[in-house]
């Protein structure tokens, strides 16, 4: 066959025509004419298309194809490359193929491996933001996760029922804001009574003492002096001093008025919207807002100072004992509890 090539060739170069020329009159590929003047029949692989590269040949040279075609047709014959040429393509897919499933294996496992990865971070990460959430109480519940007659009240309600609610709501804050304002100004009006009886009882203390060591001298001065004419003899002070001790011991032991152990109690029932504030034992103060229904009761072993805001507004008792004070609607009382038996309005 190389004869073939070889002739068509030299037939090709005696007539000065290039190889791009028959392959541009012919309608060949250069790769095929190549392959053909090379002697390479095997790139070409089947006789049909060799018999079309005479006849393309025998075209540009204006020949007849047919003399070439039966002096080569049994070696033209014999240059069936195409089965094996199949049979060479299907063993490069099969290779193909079994490097693509042994590729493909690593990646199927390293897919697999990464999603149980992720799943694994997730699942650690729900686990340990349930283990450390707040507890339900410190929640804030949204919008959507409140009950169905919570929203129902909380929704804006329109027309009169609306407007009733509104003036209803505006009322209550109103009252609100009366009650802790009168609540400041009667704990500061607490604070300046006790300062002024603090000031009161200490200038009294103090002129006590000053009367008593001026009795004293005064008494120590007439001993000395009927000592000095011969009518007493001088005394010693140990009464003195056994009388202090005595008023000391005094002081210390419990009141006759006042039992060891003894609790009074201060007991309110409301029957109107009203405010109560006790101060209890000189220590500790303590604030309600009452509503009509509402029961209040407060105990102390000394005494209690008592802010009613709504003298109209409570029943009182001291000791299960009524109190008898004002009962003028509006009218802020204030009094102390067991110094004083009745209510002195402000």
């Amino acid at each position: 066959m190389k004869e073939l090539s070889e002739f068509l060739r030299s037939e090709r170069e005696k007539r000065g025509l290039p190889l791009e020329s028959v392959a541009e009159q012919s309608g060949l590929s250069m790769a095929m004419l190549n392959c053909f003047e090379a002697g390479d029949f095997e790139c070409i692989g089947a006789p049909l298309l060799v018999r079309n590269i005479v006849r393309g040949y025998c075209k540009v040279f204006d020949c007849d194809p047919e003399p070439i075609l039966q002096e080569f047709a049994l070696r033209i014959g014999g240059l069936e490359y195409q089965e094996a040429g199949i049979k060479k393509f299907g063993h490069r897919m099969k290779m193909f193929r079994k490097k693509r499933r042994m590729v493909s294996f690593p990646l199927l496992l390293f897919a697999l491996a990464t999603a149980l990865t992720m799943y694994g971070a997730t699942w650690i990460s729900d686990k340990r933001a349930k283990l450390y959430a707040p507890p339900a109480a410190d929640q804030i519940l949204s919008q959507e996760e409140l009950p169905p007659e919570l929203l129902e009240k909380l929704a804006p309600q329109t027309g009169a029922a609306g407007q009733q609610r509104r003036a209803a709501i505006s009322r209550r804050d109103a009252d609100l804001k009366e009650a802790e304002k009168a609540i400041v100004q009667a704990e500061r009006n607490i604070r300046d009574a006790e300062e002024a009886k603090s000031a009161e009882k200490g200038s009294d203390d103090r002129k006590s003492e000053m009367l008593r060591v001026a009795e004293a001298e005064k008494s120590r001065a007439g001993q000395q002096t009927a000592a000095s004419h011969g009518e007493i003899p001088p005394q010693p002070a140990p009464s003195v001093a056994l009388s202090n001790s005595m008023e000391v011991m005094a002081e210390d032991r419990p009141g006759s008025s006042q039992e060891v152990g003894k609790r009074f109690r201060f007991a309110v029932e409301a029957n109107d919207q009203t405010w109560v504030q006790v101060r209890i034992d000189e220590k500790e103060t303590r604030s309600a807002m009452l509503r009509p229904g509402d029961k209040r009761e407060w105990t102390a072993q000394k005494g209690m100072q008592i802010v009613i805001g709504n003298a109209g507004g409570v029943a009182m008792k001291w000791d299960d004992q009524p109190i008898k004070a004002s009962r003028e609607p509006g009218r802020v009382l204030r009094f102390k509890l067991p110094e004083q038996t009745g209510a002195i309005p402000e």
